[in-house]
C-alpha cells in the first residue's frame, strides 16, 4: 500500500498498519454447476448464485466444454430431487470429479434436502462438504442472497 504511494515503510510499521485498516482478501473463486432437466427454479436459483458471487456458471448436459473444478476454490452443486434422490448426472458427475481441496456447497430445488446434501457428502472425496446447503420449493428464494453471502464469508 505504502509503496504504491512512493513510500518505503518498515515491515514492522507497515504490518502493524495493515492489522487495523486490513490487508485487501482475494475472492474465493466459485463455480456453480447444475443439473436442471427443464426444472427452471434451479435455473434461477443457479442464476441468483452466479450473479451474487460473479463465479461462472455451468449446466451438466448443456453440450459445452467442461470446466477444471480444480481452479476453483467453491463449487456449488446444483440438483432436482426426484423420488427422494439427487439427479444421477449429479451423482455421476461427483463420483467421477476430483474436488480434493474445494469447498462443496449443494443447493436443491425441494425442501428435502437433508438426504440429498447428505448423499453429496457421501459422494465428495477429499473436499469439505457444506452440508448447510440451500433447498426451497419452486419459486421460493426469499433469503438466497443472505444464504450465499454468508456461504462467501465463511470460506473467504
Amino acid at each position: 500500500m505504502f509503496r504504491e504511494m512512493g513510500l518505503v515503510m518498515p515491515a514492522l510499521f507497515v504490518s502493524a498498519v495493515n492489522s487495523v485498516i486490513g490487508t485487501p482478501q482475494s475472492s474465493p473463486r466459485v463455480l456453480i454447476i447444475y443439473y436442471s432437466l427443464g426444472d427452471t427454479s434451479l435455473v434461477s436459483v443457479a442464476r441468483t448464485i452466479q450473479v451474487a458471487t460473479g463465479g461462472d456458471i455451468y449446466e451438466l448436459g448443456g453440450g459445452y466444454p467442461f470446466p477444471n473444478p480444480m481452479e476453483y476454490d467453491i463449487v456449488f452443486v446444483g440438483t432436482p430431487i426426484w423420488s427422494a434422490n439427487d439427479a444421477q448426472p449429479i451423482k455421476s458427475f461427483l463420483a467421477h470429479t476430483d474436488l480434493s481441496g474445494c469447498v462443496v456447497i449443494p443447493f436443491v430445488s425441494r425442501t428435502n434436502s437433508g438426504r440429498s446434501f447428505n448423499e453429496i457428502a457421501n459422494l465428495c472425496t477429499g473436499c469439505i462438504v457444506d452440508t448447510d446447503g440451500w433447498s426451497g420449493r419452486r419459486g421460493h428464494q426469499r433469503g438466497l442472497d443472505k444464504w450465499v453471502h454468508r456461504k462467501l464469508m465463511l470460506y473467504n
